[in-house]
């Protein structure tokens, strides 16, 4: 099981660098509804296909469907481009900003709402700083954990890679609360800690 978290996390970083089409490439073959966060397949000119035949059955089938709609592993919205696997919310920041995105983070938490509300771009800390609470996390508070040794509730937070101690509290409220100022303190999303 860790091995292949240890792929889909190279994967994920592999797809991150490679450079997305230009904006103008984009723009030939994407409609973008930013109400919606869907994209849409535009009518291909023929310099995309080796054939007649292939470009006429590929406009008849495709073009006003949604693209790069299938759900990758991790939960985003993924599909086929240009020779490769692209993560929607990248080509549409791309579509929309011409920038080249390090990290694109879904304000709300939901992977497919691709809207344009939703989307920021930031870094890895940033988006760390946007996730909900993890499978894993028995206390029911994210960053709060039972010390069996010191029989308190430990209370940390992670912030820019290191692990930062809050204190040991002998009930699970005031370890809460100090996490709460903590994420306060250090611009945490309100969303971080989500159950869902």
């Amino acid at each position: 099981m860790k091995r292949l978290k240890s792929e889909l996390n190279c994967l994920s970083n592999v797809e991150r660098a490679r450079p997305l089409p230009s904006k103008e490439e984009l723009e030939k073959v994407l409609e973008y509804d930013p109400a919606t966060g869907i994209l849409k397949w535009k009518a291909r000119d023929r310099e995309y296909f080796a054939s007649d035949g292939s470009w006429k059955r590929w406009n008849a089938r495709y073009v006003g469907t949604e693209a790069l709609g299938s759900l990758a592993i991790q939960g985003h919205k993924q599909g086929h481009l240009f020779g490769g696997f692209v993560k929607s919310h990248r080509v549409i920041w791309k579509l929309v900003t011409g920038e080249e995105p390090d990290v694109v983070d879904h304000a709300n938490g939901i992977k497919t709402d691709n809207s344009w509300e939703n989307l920021s771009s930031g870094s890895d800390a940033k988006n760390m700083r946007n996730k909900k609470e993890y499978s894993s996390n028995k206390s029911g508070v994210t960053g709060v954990y039972w010390n069996k040794d010191m029989k308190k509730w430990h209370a940390q937070i992670r912030f820019e890679g290191n692990r930062l101690h809050l204190g040991f509290f002998a009930n699970i409220e005031d370890a809460k609360l100090a996490r709460q100022e903590a994420q306060a303190n250090f611009d945490f999303h309100a969303n971080h800690g989500r159950k869902d």
